[in-house]
Formats: C-alpha cells, sequence, structure tokens
C-alpha cells in the first residue's frame, strides 16, 4: 500500500502567488506615473509597489498588468482589485477582466531525507539529475503543469499554476520520495526549526 501524504507531518508552505489581469484599456504610463505613488517608470513598463498587501505589480500601455509576491491567491486577486481602483481613480477607464492565477511557488519540507541518487535513477525516465549542476532532482507532473525540484534535505520546492495543484504534487510525489526516505538528523531538525522562525518573522513584519 503506497505511503499517504501527512499535511500535519509535511510542512508545506506557499512562498509566493503570481496573477495576471487585463484592465481593457490603454495606459499613458507616463502621465499614471505622475499621479501615482512608489512607482518606477521603466523600458516601456510601470512598476507600482503595494505595502499591505505586500506585491509589486507591472503594468503596460495595453492594460495588460502582473502581480508578483502575494502570499495566496485572495491576496493576488485583492492586490489586482486594489490597482485596478488607484488606476481608475487616476482618470482612465477601467473594466477589471480575465483575471488568472499563473503561477504559485511553494516548498514542501517532507519529514525525512531523500536518497536523492537512488530515487532518480529509480525514476530515470521521467526524473532529471545532474548533480555537477545541482545537488537537487528536477520532476515534472505534467497533468498538473508542475515543477518540483527535490532536494536530498527533504526540502521540495514546487512550481504550479494553482495552490490547488501544488497540494496535489505534494500528494503524489510523496509516496515516490518516501520509499527512498531516510531519518532527519538533530542538526537538520534544527535548521528547520530556525527556518520556521525566520519565515514566521518575516510575516509579521509585512
Amino acid at each position: 500500500m503506497a505511503e499517504q501524504f501527512d499535511e500535519s507531518d509535511c510542512d508545506l508552505t506557499i512562498k509566493s502567488v503570481s496573477c495576471l489581469a487585463n484592465l481593457c484599456c490603454r495606459l499613458d504610463l507616463r502621465d499614471l506615473a505622475y499621479r501615482c505613488h512608489n512607482v518606477v517608470l521603466k523600458n516601456g513598463q510601470l512598476v507600482m509597489k503595494l505595502r499591505k498587501p505586500k506585491v509589486t505589480v507591472t503594468l503596460w500601455s495595453k492594460g495588460k498588468l502582473l502581480c508578483l509576491g502575494a502570499a495566496g491567491e485572495n491576496e493576488a486577486r485583492t492586490s489586482v482589485r486594489r490597482v485596478a481602483r488607484i488606476v481608475q481613480k487616476a482618470g482612465f477607464n477601467v473594466k477589471l477582466k480575465q483575471v488568472q492565477i499563473c503561477n504559485v511557488t511553494a516548498s514542501c519540507s517532507m519529514p525525512f531525507r531523500i536518497k536523492i541518487s537512488n530515487f532518480a535513477l529509480h525514476y530515470k525516465k521521467d526524473v532529471s539529475y545532474e548533480p555537477e549542476i545541482l545537488q537537487a532532482a528536477r520532476y515534472k507532473i505534467l497533468a498538473l503543469k508542475a515543477n518540483l525540484t527535490i532536494f536530498s534535505t527533504g526540502i521540495i520546492n514546487i512550481l504550479a499554476p494553482s495552490v490547488a495543484n501544488v497540494v496535489k504534487a505534494a500528494h503524489h510525489v510523496y509516496p515516490m520520495v518516501k520509499e527512498f526516505s531516510r531519518e532527519l538528523s538533530a542538526a537538520d531538525e534544527d535548521k528547520r526549526a530556525r527556518k520556521r522562525m525566520q519565515e514566521q518573522r518575516r510575516l509579521i513584519l509585512q
């Protein structure tokens, strides 16, 4: 029987969510830059930084925008709506459409280390492993459009088009890596505890 993914044991953290949207109007970026705060106009793009939520939004003259750095899907959508209101108040005829989550970056800490070379050899048809370039194995789940970077420390970085797909990817890969697991050392546990504390401080300071 395959091992089941246990969310209480595996620390799955969403690092960043990206969102695309269309304001459905042409933008005079120079005029918009003059009317807004915390913006930089460069190379035909207007980069706007919001403080709450703490995200970076890039706008193009055709009305397209890209939001980076949100902590979740709801926060990404909220940020996009906030930027749409800012642009609307600056005098543009905004009609917000095509709001779409495009990328979610996450990190999953398995409750064990992974014998990465053995794992890569066993799944060599699906896994890319070049230790002279990167001490990690790369694995794609085509059905989920997910890219996983798997480290021997038990840390797995996941890039997928939605939070739901990130969670599914973690569930999918768990029994595969569990088969090649070994116990975490005391040093591993201590390092992870410090990282959790750093992440908590970062969230508090946002």
